[in-house]
């Protein structure tokens, strides 16, 4: 590694120490919590160029105790709350009334989306289902059901104010039904490849 980066890493140890401890902290309590692969000679030379940078002030001798400057611990920080999350960084700019959402670790978060499906929307699928539904090889009471279900949508779409509630739970119903006519068969079809 180089003095460049040797100064970065000292840095990230002397923050880290600073930050478990509470205590301003010491270039060789760092190197021998953190760095204890260093030999003498590689730590003066780190702390001499975080000195020279800037980036530490007031040491209490050659390798003690040292104040961080606060552009160092902001780098420092930075690079320790990336290394924590573990995953990747998106620079999207704002966010405000997005559907993505960034909840650091062990946050929390809630958010609610509504989609609103409009009438089209339910003739397309009350028309898929049509095309389809001979395909689906549906028993006879799972037919029933899902017939049901797209005649209680029919009827909603038809009426002026139609209910929500009703046309949400009657897709579900029709949904279930589907998924488990698509699921039955695709499993069929991978247990029995050549049929």
């Amino acid at each position: 590694m180089s003095v460049e980066q040797d100064k970065e890493v000292l840095l990230d140890a002397l923050y880290e120490y600073q930050l478990s401890t509470g205590m301003r902290p010491s270039i060789i309590r760092a190197q021998m919590l953190h760095l204890p692969e260093w030999d003498r000679n590689r730590l003066i030379d780190a702390a001499k160029a975080l000195e020279g940078a800037g980036d530490i002030l007031n040491p209490a001798g050659p390798l003690s105790h040292v104040d961080l400057s606060s552009t160092a611990r902001l780098r420092a920080s930075a690079r320790t709350k990336a290394a924590k999350s573990g995953g990747t960084t998106y620079n999207i700019g704002s966010a405000t009334n997005s559907p993505f959402q960034h909840i650091e670790a062990g946050g929390h978060g809630v958010q609610n989306i509504q989609y609103q499906t409009t009438v089209n929307d339910l003739r397309t699928v009350i028309d898929l289902y049509r095309q389809h539904v001979d395909s689906l090889n549906l028993d006879t009471t799972q037919r029933q059901r899902a017939d049901k279900a797209v005649a209680t949508i029919e009827a909603q779409i038809v009426d002026e104010d139609p209910d929500q509630g009703i046309v949400r739970a009657a897709g579900k119903s029709l949904k279930t039904i589907v998924e488990g006519a698509i699921g039955g068969a695709l499993g069929n079809a991978v247990a029995n490849p050549g049929i």
